[in-house]
């Protein structure tokens, strides 16, 4: 046995190192080495809660959380690789007093034996700062327009205020959140949830990825009801004074409105009375102005679409003294009715005429102008003869009632007899 093994054990070695050459070769030639570059492979950060639990927050700066993988193994290996089996990881705790971290690269399922791999650069680049909060107000705006005869009551969004964070260089310059609803043509109510966006102080949007809000859409509720125009009726209660009048005089500031509610309510609602307490005259001795809410004296379910005049209505009620006046009536404005027939009759006032004493506004006493006949005096013989029973006048003097017309405002206060000459006529 032993002689077998040693016998011609030369030509044996070398026939084992030709066998390992051949082996060699066969291994090259059949899986030869091969190179590859994987791209847009993302960086995968661990240990991010060290930054965090001291307050700070961090942003990549030119993309160098992306990188290009070159690796180099045999050609077997190279072809069963995908971007998902090349792991690229920067590890937080780290990080450099210049903000670097440097990046470790591996290959899940494969072992690359004698080969390499290797980025496109070796580190990742941050700004680190403070991580600061804060709430911004909600405001919103609608677009467009509703449908003709149709109007919006109102609109709010779910919540007034959110709250942001991120790094403190960035959460310093929003000003406010905002969202908007486009309610055009709508003729419903309107409930939407609309995305929030974030602004500075200049009204530009911010784009910034790690901004974060606590929410990213608001629910926005819009009202909409139809809408009718209806006069505004004043109504005026109580009396003045004694001594006192209402002119009869009322102003208003708007004389109708455009009101909201639904198409039953609306067909109910012909007029808007503005009456009450504010506008009670009794006892008063001067006029009323005063400016009063119309949402007070609206009806139930009703809703005032705005006004110019911020939905409020000024009223003037006038209230003036009862004046008192003596107006002098000349005999010769003094007609004489059914003087009987043979006799001649004339109103003799002794040169001074009669005086009339009468009461009213004063812009109905400063009408009063006797020589353009607005007073006019009329004394009826043949009535007066008729009252007395008289069965004929005989030539005299007498006592007979004035009678004037009555005039717009005024009253006559007291009683005037006219002296009055007959004479046979001649």
């Amino acid at each position: 046995m032993k002689n077998m093994f040693l016998h011609n054990w030369g030509l044996k070695l070398v026939s084992l190192l030709m066998a390992f050459f051949l082996w060699c070769v066969i291994a090259r030639f059949g899986d030869p080495p091969d190179t590859r570059s994987f791209s847009d492979i993302k960086v995968r950060f661990v240990n991010t809660s060290v930054l965090e639990d001291q307050g700070k927050v961090y942003e990549v700066l030119g993309e160098t959380d992306t990188v290009r993988v070159t690796i180099s193994a045999s050609k077997s290996v190279i072809d069963s690789l995908r971007n998902t089996d090349i792991v690229a990881e920067a590890d937080l705790s780290k990080l450099t007093g210049q903000n670097t971290v440097p990046i470790h690269y591996d290959v899940l399922n494969a072992n690359l034996g004698t080969g390499t791999i290797e980025g496109d650069h070796d580190e990742v680049q941050l700004n680190v700062e403070d991580r600061a909060e804060k709430w911004v107000r909600v405001t919103y705006s609608l677009i467009g327009d509703v449908a003709t005869g149709y109007t919006v009551v109102s609109a709010s969004p779910e919540l007034n205020r959110i709250e942001i964070s991120g790094p403190a260089s960035l959460v310093n310059q929003v000003s406010y959140a905002y969202v908007e609803l486009d309610v055009t043509g709508a003729t419903n109510s309107i409930s939407a949830n609309v995305e929030v966006g974030l602004y500075d102080k200049d009204n530009k949007k911010l784009e910034y990825a790690n901004l974060t809000k606590t929410v990213r859409y608001i629910m926005m509720k819009v009202d909409v009801l139809p809408t009718k125009e209806v006069p505004i009726e004043i109504q005026v209660t109580g009396t003045p004074r004694d001594g006192y009048l209402a002119t009869g005089e009322v102003t208003q500031s708007l004389t109708s409105v455009r009101v909201a509610g639904s198409a039953t309510q609306l067909s109910n609602m012909n007029k808007l009375v503005i009456s009450g307490d504010a506008l009670d005259l009794t006892d008063r001795t001067e006029s009323i102005e005063t400016s009063l809410s119309l949402n007070n004296y609206l009806p139930s379910g009703i809703r005032l679409v705005d006004t110019d005049s911020g939905n409020r209505i000024t009223v003037k009620v006038k209230v003036e003294e009862i004046l008192t006046r003596i107006v002098t009536i000349p005999a010769s404005e003094i007609v004489l009715l059914n003087v009987p027939e043979g006799m001649d009759a004339k109103v003799d006032d002794g040169g001074e005429g009669y005086q009339l004493e009468v009461s009213g506004l004063a812009r109905y006493l400063d009408n009063l102008d006797a020589d353009n006949g607005k007073i006019a005096g009329m004394v009826d013989i043949g009535k007066w003869i008729a009252e007395k029973g008289m069965e004929k006048l005989r030539p005299g003097t007498y006592s007979i009632p004035i009678q004037f017309t009555e005039l717009d405002g005024v009253t006559q206060k007291n009683r005037l007899e006219a002296k009055v000459i007959v004479k046979k006529a001649s």
